[in-house]
């Protein structure tokens, strides 16, 4: 396995959760506490998908990020858009 590819268990994970084929997921190399993948799906776009550990945090970051968004754009500064955010009450299963 090549430092940062994901394995297949993670990779059925990723894919079963965008619902989407992937063709390559790398782990990010940040972070410690919540989980944060680089992936190309087949089609070759790329998203971040990022599973939290407790869902408060999901939650508060989607806020934050929901929040900065106008005042970021009106300065020029770009910020991701969330595509969909899914929260369950099992931890690490939220994500943006």
């Amino acid at each position: 396995l090549t430092p940062g590819l994901v394995d297949d268990s993670e990779r059925a994970v990723i894919e079963r959760v965008l619902a989407r084929p992937v063709s390559n997921a790398t782990k990010a190399a940040w972070g410690f506490t919540n989980r944060t993948d680089i992936v190309t799906l087949a089609g070759g776009e790329r998203v971040v998908v990022q599973r939290y550990r407790r869902r408060q945090d999901a939650e508060y970051r989607l806020r934050v990020m929901r929040g900065l968004w106008r005042p970021a754009a009106e300065a020029g500064i770009s910020i991701p858009r969330v595509r969909e955010f899914r929260s369950r009450r099992r931890p690490g299963l939220g994500r943006l």
